[in-house]
């Protein structure tokens, strides 16, 4: 009997090990999927970043437009 409980004991070693191997598999593939998005999300941040200096500079041209057209006055069409 004990020769079997050794067999066994062997046996579920080894299925745990299967088991961890299986475990590390998967995080090797879901390591690689990251580090194949890390790219694209760091080119989306950039154009992100690019879009909101755009929009700011328009802001402010968009001010200066403004504080400049007050400056004119329309004539009046009762003339």
């Amino acid at each position: 009997m004990q020769m079997q409980n050794i067999v066994d004991k062997a046996w579920n070693g080894a299925v745990i090990i299967r088991k961890i191997h299986g475990a590390d598999a998967e995080q090797y593939a879901g390591l690689g999927q990251v580090n194949r998005s890390v790219p694209g999300l760091d080119g989306e941040a950039q154009r992100n970043a690019e879009q909101a200096e755009e929009a700011a500079a328009a802001g402010s041209l968009q001010e200066r437009l403004e504080e400049t057209m007050r400056g004119f006055r329309l004539a009046d069409s009762d003339a």
